[in-house]
């Protein structure tokens, strides 16, 4: 007795597609979830200003991390994050830019930071 059914090998084309078709990510995005603390810097009125802020992270690849914030901030907007220390493990800081900022509800924005340098493990 011969079962019917379409069977194929998996092949090269078989490979899954990604759901944004512009995606440049060159390093995995692994999903994160903690809490940490940030200081942007921008201008205001031809000013530099620096404002603390908290980050609650999403996700974190290499070259980059996604977070929620209850503020915007400016796309281009330098930042800084400062990770505590955890267990003996030290602490870090990463600096990048904010290159997304969207919206995502009342009072909350999710942002998309790019990394100046690799981040640390």
């Amino acid at each position: 007795m011969v079962a019917e059914g379409n069977l194929k090998l998996a092949g090269l084309a078989d490979e899954p597609v990604d759901v944004l078709p512009l995606e440049r990510r060159i390093t995995q995005r692994r999903n994160t979830v903690g809490q940490v603390t940030a200081i942007r810097c921008g201008n205001v009125n031809n000013q530099v200003q620096n404002h603390i802020c908290s980050l609650h992270l999403r996700d974190i690849s290499d070259y980059g991390l996604g977070a929620r914030c209850a503020e915007p901030v400016h796309e281009g907007a330098a930042i800084t994050v400062f990770f505590p220390p955890h267990g003996p493990d030290r602490g870090f800081d990463v600096y990048g830019h904010v290159v997304r900022c969207q919206p995502i509800g009342d009072d909350a924005f999710e942002l998309g930071i790019r990394l100046r340098t690799k981040a640390a493990a």
